[in-house]
């Protein structure tokens, strides 16, 4: 009787897409479960809880005393290949101890971490959270923002599971874990090599994309809007208001100045006959006192 080969690491070949991957992913019945502390609800992530991560590098260095964002770990290929063109390079990481994370899609913790937050932290919330809408708009610096904020206040990071987008579609989990570098560690790349060039490409365009968006945005910020009054029938030929007017006016000066020289011109031939009449006046009488 011939013995059953065992695979280790629940480890398969997929044939069609060349990948090896494992069976099991990121275990998300652990988002069923929220814990209550001082007002707000958090995830509890486990200890040895795999996550991915990916980015236009061919390596992510977790950095001391930074935060990191993670999606969970699906080792399902097209989830891998979308998650490769909209991201980067996977890899895989896990957790090396439990964390406990805010549950940001939960209404209850976003209300309460909302009114104790500063204007600026309540507009990404609302912006970018769903404090009102209940909509997640990711964007780079916004989420980095908010992230940096909850470590700072002493959070070990904010989890979120599920959210809808204003797209239609729903948002995937994600993970902003505060220093990383403590409760998280590498365990090796997912992504194929012969993926990584047409990866890094498009992920310079897309970086390019995205420059180029905050750039429009910046000047529209600082651009002051131009507004356009509608003109009445009675301000339509007005001096003041249509182009015409001013070239009349413009006329009217010159006739003024023209005016103006003429007269200057004649008080200043008067001006010369008067002092010519004073030169002969002077003279004759000169002339008459020195007989």
């Amino acid at each position: 009787m011939k013995r059953k080969r065992s695979l280790p690491n629940l480890r398969l070949l997929n044939q069609k897409n060349n990948y090896f991957y494992i069976k099991y992913m990121s275990d998300t019945s652990i988002f069923n479960i929220k814990v209550e502390k001082n007002g707000y609800n958090y995830y509890i992530i486990p200890s040895n809880y795999p996550l991915f991560k990916a980015s236009n590098l061919n390596y992510i260095k977790l950095w001391p005393n930074n935060v990191y964002f993670f999606g969970l770990k699906n080792m399902d290929p097209e989830y891998i290949y979308d998650y490769e063109n909209e991201y980067g390079i996977i890899h895989e990481y896990k957790t090396t101890h439990t964390v406990e994370l805010l549950a940001l899609d939960d209404k209850v913790t976003i209300n309460k971490l909302y009114d104790d937050a500063p204007p600026d932290i309540q507009r990404i919330l609302d912006r970018n959270y769903g404090y009102n809408s209940g909509i997640r708009l990711s964007e780079k610096n916004p989420d980095m923002k908010l992230a940096n904020y909850l470590c700072n206040k002493g959070f070990q990071g904010y989890a979120i599971y599920s959210m809808d987008t204003d797209f239609g579609g729903h948002f995937h989990p994600e993970l902003a874990i505060c220093n990383a570098s403590n409760s998280v560690k590498l365990v090796g790349q997912v992504t194929r090599d012969n993926r990584i060039q047409s990866i890094l490409e498009k992920g310079k365009l897309r970086e390019l994309g995205k420059q180029m968006e905050e750039s429009q945005r910046q000047s529209k910020k600082r651009s002051e809007p131009i507004i356009i009054e509608p003109m009445s029938s009675k301000k339509l030929f007005d001096d003041d208001d249509f182009d015409g007017g001013k070239k009349r006016k413009t006329n009217n000066k010159r006739k003024t100045n023209n005016k103006r020289k003429t007269n200057n011109k004649r008080k200043t031939n008067k001006k010369r006959k008067t002092n010519q009449s004073k030169f002969i006046n002077y003279h004759t009488y000169s002339k008459l006192s020195s007989y």
